[in-house]
């Protein structure tokens, strides 16, 4: 059986709908680009107003927290948190997840579905990835206490394994339960 494209027909609504992912998603990259790879950006959206500094003291003494729930005895000083007896890790911009923050508040900006759903799943999905964020940061840091030769492969894989597939299972609940499009309302 041969299959060809010629005859298969794709509606407006379908056409508008594919339209729609790809400008969300278009949009998320850009402003997640801006505010994390060019330093304009960055200085004018995030630092300017102290963001980075704030997020970054809140992440560590949560983090800090934590560890010292497990017993383990830790030191900070500003942007640096480390188990007593390891070389530790500093925090840069990229590690406090502004990116993976502002390319999942877009896209779902940018989705089918009523704004009163947006006003407060968008806060719990910037929770729920603020969370993952302080346990991806326990897992580097844990890794690092139990094997620091091993630290650059935990740190590069753990950061994808975690953020990533969880902004797509966001994404995914969102269109299964409230991307409805308006003219399926």
């Amino acid at each position: 059986m041969d299959f060809s494209f010629k005859n298969v027909s794709i509606s407006i609504k379908l056409r508008w709908e594919i339209a729609r992912y790809a400008v969300s998603f278009f949009y998320a990259w850009l402003v997640s680009a801006l505010i994390s790879d060019f330093p304009l950006f960055k200085k004018l959206l995030i630092q300017s107003i102290h963001l980075d500094d704030a997020f970054n003291s809140f992440i560590i003494s949560v983090t800090e927290f934590l560890l010292n729930s497990f017993g383990l005895p830790t030191y900070t000083e500003n942007s640096f948190i480390k188990i007593v007896g390891t070389p530790g890790v500093t925090f840069s911009y990229g590690c406090l997840g502004f990116r993976e923050l502002a390319f999942f508040t877009i896209f779902i900006a940018f989705q089918f579905g009523k704004a009163k759903h947006k006003l407060w799943y968008i806060p719990s999905g910037i929770a729920l990835l603020i969370l993952l964020n302080i346990i991806r940061i326990l897992i580097i840091i844990l890794g690092q206490y139990r094997n620091p030769e091993q630290f650059q492969i935990i740190h590069d894989i753990v950061s994808p394994v975690l953020m990533y597939p969880t902004i797509l299972f966001l994404w995914i609940f969102w269109l299964k339960t409230y991307g409805k499009q308006v003219y399926d309302e």
